[in-house]
């Protein structure tokens, strides 16, 4: 009896598949995931901190909602929907744009934003609000997270985040994640993947 129900049990003595084409893909996908959320560590330890339910780590949370953004094909090549991942969740306003640009010479990536209304109402959103931003080389698997600035001072100026000395300058090789949070860092936005110019 397991909680009221008769629970019949009985052994498997035989798998008569036991390295079949989804297994293996499953097998190469969890690590994969695990892998990637040590990677994204700094950014999800802020933007998944409390959006996670209590049960899980912020880690293992990670793997659970970015699943179906790691591909394993027949072959067991893994492949990253670096579009879709997930590093926040929450209902902090976000810019409707950002342009961000990456100067190779310089090592740097500069952030540009739309200037707004200081006059127009905008819901979940505060002036002391705190933007981040995480870039990922995509060869090494390599992240970066730096704090940017507040909202207000946002629309300032252009912000500028160095891109590190190993990494390979190109725009095709690294994405680009926004997201915010509230003062005290418990209300979070949802991830704006930057589309590199």
């Amino acid at each position: 009896m397991h909680k009221g129900q008769n629970v019949v049990k009985k052994k498997i003595k035989k798998v008569t598949n036991p390295n079949s084409p989804e297994q293996q893909k499953q097998r190469k996908k969890f690590p994969s995931l695990v892998e990637l959320a040590a990677s994204f560590a700094p950014a999800i330890k802020i933007g998944l901190k409390y959006a996670k339910e209590t049960k899980h780590t912020v880690e293992n949370y990670f793997v659970r909602v970015n699943k179906g953004n790691v591909i394993v094909s027949e072959g067991l090549v893994m492949s990253i929907d670096y579009e879709n991942l997930v590093l926040s969740k929450g209902s902090r306003a976000l810019p409707d744009k950002a342009n961000a640009t990456i100067d190779a010479e310089s090592r740097m990536l500069t952030l540009a934003f739309d200037e707004q209304d200081p006059e127009e109402f905008i819901a979940h959103a505060a002036n002391d609000d705190v933007f981040y931003c995480c870039l990922v080389e995509k060869t090494l698997l390599k992240t970066k997270m730096v704090r940017l600035a507040t909202r207000s001072e946002l629309a300032d100026s252009p912000q500028t985040v160095s891109i590190p000395c190993t990494w390979e300058v190109a725009a095709e090789n690294i994405a680009v994640y926004l997201f915010c949070t509230d003062k005290s860092g418990k209300k979070t936005s949802r991830t704006f993947f930057v589309t590199l110019e």
